[in-house]
């Protein structure tokens, strides 16, 4: 009885000194010390005389050896430099021997600003890898073999500028919002620098890019990359292009886009249509072949179509009222010839500059009797056509018509 009561006790001992060590506060592990923020190269690897370390390395690039480059980056823990040395000034760096540059380390932002780099190259998954610029410091465009960023998808911004580049992928780019090809004074925070003539001939982006901006200062083509499928594209900013048409089909959240001196020899034809937010159209020394706004409600003063030559015909619909005039001013009166105009909110309309207009439609328009036969008479051409809806064609705009000699056509 005895022994039982013992093996009792101490079983109840067990149960309480347990209970205690439950109830008791756990030990807590220390918080462990985040990895801190670099924003320089903490260490430089300059034996390299055969590039095989750069090479290794997760992000490289080729560049004769001697030739000093600006390099500036932003990262997490040790950053370090392989196949170069820093020169006397802040972060500028000489290439070794090897002509083969690495950086190893977890970047977020990259930027290098040289002369001569002809392969540039994320060789290796770098997730944390958000911002890349890549620059010339000379004028001209520079030869460069290949700019391979397939391990970079998280980039979210990227400036190349300066370069001739064949063929540049940027498919696996799917989070890519800014995009700057090219160099010049774009007023712009993000791509704002001296005039860099660049040449990126075809330019691949992913199906489902979520690309807001874009600004270009190369000869792009409608074949160099396609602007109908910029679903999130906001501001479109480009120089030198030698774009056949512009019309950006599924932009529907555009708000700006500026031409300036586009290149083409024969000009370009300029549709935009169902764009709720667009509010500046700029064109500098552009020769417009046919321009056709529809449906821009917010289309503000601060557009300028500086297209004084060339423009044949003008198509205007759901343009608020008080930026007709404005835009009708920017088209050359010797060359417009077939002018479309309409919308209810169009109350007046003065076309008399228009010397060689012989093609007038006004159908839908909310000209009143009075007003359609005031527009009739500014009508300069011998002879012509208006389009107009049956019902709208009184004894009145008839007989204005044939003052004119001009005809009707109704429907």
């Amino acid at each position: 009885m005895r022994k039982g009561l013992t093996w009792v006790a101490l079983a109840s001992l067990i149960f309480v000194l347990s209970a205690c060590g439950k109830s008791g506060k756990e030990p807590v592990p220390p918080t462990p010390t985040p990895t801190p923020p670099s924003n320089e190269i903490g260490k430089v690897d300059e034996n390299d005389t055969n590039g095989q370390k750069a090479l290794a390395a997760p992000i490289y690039f080729r560049i004769p050896k001697g030739t000093d480059f600006r390099l500036r980056v932003r990262g997490v823990g040790d950053l370090t430099l392989v196949g170069a040395k820093p020169a006397a000034k802040e972060n500028i760096y000489t290439a070794g021997d090897g002509g083969i540059v690495g950086i190893e380390g977890a970047l977020d932002a990259l930027e290098i600003i040289t002369d001569g780099i002809t392969e540039f190259k994320v060789a290796k998954p770098s997730p944390s890898l958000k911002h890349i610029t890549l620059l010339t410091t000379g004028y001209g465009s520079q030869p460069v073999s290949s700019i391979d960023l397939t391990n970079a998808p998280e980039l979210t911004y990227l400036w190349l500028a300066g370069h001739e580049l064949n063929n540049l992928d940027l498919t696996k780019q799917t989070k890519l919002k800014e995009l700057g090809l090219g160099s010049y004074g774009t007023g712009l925070k993000n791509f704002n620098g001296k005039e860099r003539s660049s040449d990126y001939k075809k330019v691949s982006l992913p199906t489902n890019n979520v690309l807001e901006v874009f600004i270009s200062r190369s000869p792009l083509t409608n074949q160099s990359i396609d602007l109908d499928n910029l679903p999130k594209l906001k501001q479109f900013r480009a120089r030198s292009p030698r774009f056949s048409e512009v019309s950006f089909d599924k932009s529907r959240d555009l708000e700006v886009v500026l031409v300036d001196r586009p290149s083409g020899d024969s000009g370009f034809s300029l549709e935009l249509e169902n764009h709720p937010k667009l509010r500046d159209i700029s064109l500098n020394q552009a020769t417009l072949t046919a321009v056709k706004l529809h449906n821009l409600p917010a289309l503000g003063t601060e557009s300028n179509i500086n297209a004084k030559a060339g423009t044949k015909k003008v198509d205007l619909e759901g343009i608020p009222q008080a930026m007709l005039p404005v835009l009708l001013e920017e088209f050359s009166p010797a060359t417009v010839e077939e002018l479309k105009v309409s919308g209810t909110n169009v109350t007046t309309l003065n076309v008399t500059k228009f010397s060689k207009l012989t093609k007038l439609s006004l159908k839908g328009t909310g000209l009143s009797e009075a007003e359609l036969i005031n527009t009739i008479g500014q009508l300069q051409a011998p002879s012509g056509q208006l389009e107009i809806e049956a019902s709208r064609l009184t004894t009145g705009v008839q007989n204005a018509l044939t003052t004119k000699g001009w005809t009707a056509k109704n429907d």
